[in-house]
């Protein structure tokens, strides 16, 4: 929001394009987040080998579920 208020860049222009952003963003991440929520869980349980995979896999699995959590809530603001 930052850089739309500085003229840099701008959010989407209609309701439509919202939604179509937020059901791909959806998509995207309810396809993805299985496998790094698995990956996480797989590095967390071998964690004094790979400390930093696991926590490279566990924040992408945040970033995962935040992503849906938007757009759901994008897509329930539309309706």
């Amino acid at each position: 929001m930052a850089l739309y208020n500085h003229g840099k860049s701008r959010p989407p222009r209609t309701e439509r394009r919202r939604a179509g952003y937020a059901w791909v963003v959806l998509v995207f991440c309810v396809l993805t987040a299985p496998f790094v929520v698995v990956g996480a869980v797989q590095s967390w349980s071998r964690a004094p080998v790979a400390l930093i995979d696991a926590l490279i896999f566990s924040a992408a699995a945040v970033l995962m579920l935040v992503g849906v959590a938007a757009a759901i809530v994008a897509l329930v603001r539309r309706g």
